[in-house]
């Protein structure tokens, strides 16, 4: 528990720390109008949404595409429940098989760097995993 206020307190500071860059480049820095405290509270919502999210690195935007591998709703859903679980038990790199396909999670950065189709896992070994998580 005390791990998880950790890391939100981390994505706090890093959405701050965001969100002043975003207004220093802009010019909206030290500006303290009413507006601009609104824009800074939906700057933030907006940068902590940002982080919370699952990411799909480029290559694997790519290889879905290849693969024709088709991400629903639904399989997104599972793969944030996955991302959740393993934050909560402390899974670095991650296996997240699901109905369709498979999935290769960095959990800390919240991003899939690889993805397949699931019956092409068949005899397949995944390396540099600390965790695998099979979703239903």
């Amino acid at each position: 528990m005390e791990l998880e206020h950790i890391q939100r307190i981390q994505t706090a500071t890093t959405s701050i720390d965001s969100i002043r860059r975003i207004q220093r480049d802009t010019g909206k820095a030290g500006q303290t109008e009413p507006a601009q405290k609104t824009d800074f509270a939906e700057l933030l919502n907006r940068a902590v949404e940002r982080q919370s999210q699952l990411h799909f690195s480029r290559h694997v935007q790519q290889r879905l595409q290849q693969r024709q591998v088709n991400v629903d709703a639904d399989q997104l859903q599972q793969l944030n429940q996955a991302l959740q679980l393993a934050q909560q038990k402390g899974i670095r790199d991650s296996l997240v098989l699901t109905r369709d396909a498979a999935f290769i999670v960095n959990v800390p950065s919240k991003t899939v760097v690889t993805a397949m189709q699931r019956d092409a896992v068949a005899y397949r070994v995944f390396t540099n995993i600390d965790g695998a998580i099979v979703t239903s």
